[in-house]
């Protein structure tokens, strides 16, 4: 009975069952078991239940499998333990499932991620074409000034082609070419375009800025 008042209702059931041995026949003592045995297979079952819940299959198959020794419904626990080992394949369907589309969704980001490198590489390998393909400026000279031997052999910078702009023009020529160039890179023609179309007014020798203008043209019909 102390076992009992304190909830240890399989070590209660335990001594019960010595009694027996020794005093076989006390209706009391066969009345406290029974009613122990409904207890013990009461626990079990709860137990069980609540580990389903939880989705924990294997600890709920247990439970409900010592519930059965105990004297739980014997079809009723055999149904139960029938869905858990369901749930439980079903459970590892779901998550060899989700596993194989992360995994193929981690392939299909790396395929698309090195298509758009591929592509990024190939645009700028085209504007370097077309540059290459313009042609270095050259000076032209200013009425009444007479330039060099060499001036016209000598490559130039960006922003440099006619001498004729300042040199804060053809600085903020120059990073307007940057940043159109930036733009491109990123399929942004539209500010591409805009930001060309202001370094050629800031600078209108810069032959990179054309070339530009001229692709980006020719890639979405703009004018």
């Amino acid at each position: 009975m102390a076992y009992y008042n304190q909830g240890k209702f399989v070590e209660s059931y335990a001594v019960f069952e010595r009694i027996t041995k020794i005093q076989p026949g006390d209706q009391r003592v066969q009345k406290y078991m029974y009613q122990l045995k409904g207890e013990i297979a009461d626990g079990y079952y709860t137990a069980g239940n609540k580990s389903f819940k939880q989705e924990k299959y294997d600890t709920a198959i247990s439970y409900w499998t010592n519930a059965k020794k105990w004297g739980a419904d014997g079809p009723t626990i055999d149904r139960l333990i029938k869905n858990a080992r369901n749930a439980k394949e079903n459970a590892i369907k779901r998550k060899q499932e989700a596993a194989r589309k992360a995994a193929e969704d981690a392939r299909r980001k790396a395929e698309e991620a090195a298509a758009a490198e591929e592509k990024a590489l190939e645009e700028k390998e085209e504007m370097e074409t077309i540059m290459v393909e313009n042609g270095p400026a050259t000076l032209t000279p200013v009425a009444g000034e007479t330039l060099g031997p060499d001036a016209n052999n000598t490559t130039l910078g960006i922003g440099e082609a006619a001498g004729r702009v300042s040199k804060e023009a053809s600085e903020a020529s120059h990073q307007k070419y940057i940043e159109g160039l930036d733009a491109y890179h990123q399929n942004d023609y539209q500010r591409a375009r805009d930001a060309w179309i202001v370094a050629k007014q800031l600078d209108p020798g810069n032959n990179d800025a054309a070339a530009g203008l001229k692709k980006v043209e020719e890639l979405t019909g703009l004018r």
